[in-house]
């Protein structure tokens, strides 16, 4: 079994179900995949324009340099990342340490790594 953790990210308040429906589909993927959520990240109301501005986000980089997990699980990539850049460092980062990723509701080529 994998020790994983969930992150989810709401923009706005007219986005009261994306959080519950973002876990929920996460915990049945994690569930399915024989995969341990251990912990949520959760940034609620904050624009996904600068990783710098979300706490939670910065909390779960902080969280993978010390090895407490071995995947990370978000909804979608664009729930995450909203440019290319930020993209590749934090995913370089993970990869780095070891640390697997995936987004559970991506097409491939959508996202900002499909622009």
């Amino acid at each position: 079994m994998k020790i994983g953790v969930g992150y989810i990210r709401m923009s706005t308040d007219n986005q009261q179900e994306s959080p519950k429906m973002q876990k929920n589909d996460i915990q049945e993927w994690a569930d399915a995949n024989d995969v341990k959520i251990v912990k949520w990240y959760e940034d609620l109301g904050i624009s996904g324009g600068s990783l710098s501005k979300r706490e939670s986000m910065m909390e779960l980089i902080f969280d993978a340099e010390k090895k407490l997990f071995d995947l990370v699980v978000f909804w979608k990539y664009d729930r995450v990342f909203r440019n290319i850049e930020e993209q590749s460092v934090v995913l370089t980062k993970f990869e780095n340490l070891g640390i697997e990723y995936t987004g559970i509701k991506d097409v491939e080529g959508e996202g900002a790594s499909g622009r």
